[in-house]
């Protein structure tokens, strides 16, 4: 996980790996279901494609309730790769979050990841 400074923004990065590996284009639908029940409390904004080196994935968009009447913006991105799934987390008041994504997309497209080949070694 990092954090801002000031400790009011958060960005994780996980890697899953997958036996077997999901299959581009990620299933939407069901994807979907699956972020809303990690955030429940959460409204769903909108939906982008997302890009990581070679690979597309999904990013979604949701906002919540924070203390003292704050809105909090999570980008939850979703990216298959030929191991699993990528999956990045920026949150940050409503507020700052275009700040931040600046960051958090700069992050993103630091990695370098082999393109799918479709489970072939």
């Amino acid at each position: 996980m990092l954090t801002s400074p000031d400790l009011g923004a958060a960005i994780t990065f996980q890697i899953f790996y997958l036996d077997p590996p999901p299959k581009p284009p990620i299933d939407l639908k069901k994807t979907r279901a699956e972020v809303l029940s990690r955030f429940p409390e959460s409204k769903l904004v909108r939906e982008i494609p997302c890009y990581l080196s070679a690979l597309q994935g999904i990013a979604f968009d949701l906002e919540r309730p924070g203390a003292n009447d704050v809105r909090i913006t999570t980008r939850h991105a979703l990216i298959p790769f030929a191991g699993g799934m990528l999956e990045f987390s920026l949150t940050a008041p409503k507020a700052k979050f275009e700040h931040y994504r600046i960051a958090f997309s700069s992050l993103m497209t630091s990695f370098q990841v082999e393109p799918w080949s479709g489970g072939k070694k």
